[in-house]
């Protein structure tokens, strides 16, 4: 975990200080309003007015004036973290990483609200071998900004060793604000970076996450081509999960986010209407007005090659939907290769056999309508291993 050179991350080209600076500091309401004001204040504002001044010279890569104005806002106001944390920035970026750490040091006195207090003693942490301290450090920015815009830089440090791994697993037990940010929630993650949290979530074995959770995460790792690893993080984190066909009562379906391909998703638009049945006694209702079938709801499956059997329920008023629903098995999703039903005479039970060759490391099962006049109700979906 150690780094090439002590709290090299604060420094790339000033951006990150002042990035932090703007964020975490802040430039006060003077400075934002009219940034040339700063100069020309009283004394009693001249803190204030310095530490805008030290924030704009960091922003302009002028580090030897930020220094200065630091150190003049340090003698107006010492007792202002805000003020001695600047100085240690202006300091860091000035190349004094000693003088720098003392600030940061005094400033650590003052709280933890400090970003630049925070990511610098993170970066010691880290340097020294100590992931643990270093994620509380992380995790205290992280609090207070989930969207800060360095965020994925950052944890990425964490992300590439398994002791940083586990040290965010251990943040991430708590589950802090940042969590929905961590597993994918409204970002496009590359596919190391995917792998490497879904490993961070399965350091804390004794946890659930649950489906909704993990939902984003399962989401962008199958996008990004790995659904071996989407499916093994599925059946770790969501009680509902199943190594065959999940939701065999369709009672799991997803309808306040969407779905995982590893449960069912309904195709209801257009001249297909599918719903789940109300109350909670499972199954869905399907109806085609179309001319010719349309596929109905899908689920994806990670299947070893053999033989299997799918069996299901379907029936119109009650009584047996003869020749109305079928199933296809397909390595595309929308290609249909239906399956050849044999109906359980008087029951409104179907099975099929299909065969798993292993063309695809995936496969896509499918249920399928044909027009009917009345909605069909489809439920109890079994899957079983043949010999």
């Amino acid at each position: 975990m150690k780094g090439r050179a002590p709290s090299r991350l604060l420094m790339l080209g000033g951006t990150l200080v002042y990035l932090c600076l703007a964020l975490g500091n802040g430039l006060d309401r003077i400075s934002a309003q009219s940034p040339l004001a700063a100069g020309y204040v009283p004394h009693l504002f001249a803190a204030q007015a310095d530490r805008t001044l030290a924030a704009l010279a960091l922003g302009e890569a002028d580090k030897t004036a930020a220094v200065s104005a630091a150190r003049k806002a340090v003698r107006s106001d010492p007792a202002d973290w805000r003020t001695v944390g600047l100085l240690g920035g202006a300091l860091l970026a000035a190349g004094k990483p000693y003088s720098a750490d003392q600030a940061f040091r005094v400033a650590a006195q003052f709280g933890w609200r400090d970003r630049l207090t925070q990511l610098h003693l993170m970066n010691r942490a880290l340097d020294g071998a100590q992931p643990a301290i270093a994620a509380m450090r992380l995790d205290a920015v992280l609090r207070q900004d989930p969207q800060f815009p360095l965020r994925d830089m950052l944890l990425a440090r964490f992300e590439a060793q398994p002791a940083g791994r586990g040290a965010l697993a251990s943040r991430l037990a708590l589950h802090p604000s940042w969590t929905d940010a961590f597993l994918g929630q409204g970002g496009q993650l590359n596919l190391q970076t995917l792998r490497q949290r879904a490993s961070v979530l399965q350091s804390l074995p004794t946890r659930k996450w649950g489906c909704d959770l993990t939902a984003p995460l399962v989401l962008q790792l199958v996008k990004a081509g790995d659904a071996t690893t989407a499916k093994r993080l599925w059946l770790a984190q969501c009680p509902g999960a199943s190594t065959g066909i999940a939701d065999g009562r369709f009672t799991g379906i997803a309808l306040a986010r969407p779905g995982v391909p590893f449960e069912w998703n309904l195709q209801s638009a257009g001249d297909v209407t599918v719903q789940p049945t109300s109350g909670r006694s499972g199954g869905i209702l399907g109806h085609v007005s179309a001319a010719s079938s349309r596929m109905a709801a899908w689920q994806m499956l990670t299947l070893s090659p053999g033989r299997y059997r799918i069996g299901w329920t379907a029936l119109n008023d009650g009584s047996p939907a003869r020749g109305t629903v079928t199933f296809s098995l397909t390595c595309a999703l929308g290609k249909r290769s239906t399956l050849s039903p044999e109906a359980i005479e008087g029951s409104g039970r179907f099975a099929a056999g299909m065969q798993i060759d292993g063309q695809c490391a995936q496969q896509y099962l499918a249920i399928w309508l044909s027009p009917s006049s009345k909605a069909v109700l489809i439920d109890h979906v079994t899957f079983e291993t043949l010999p």
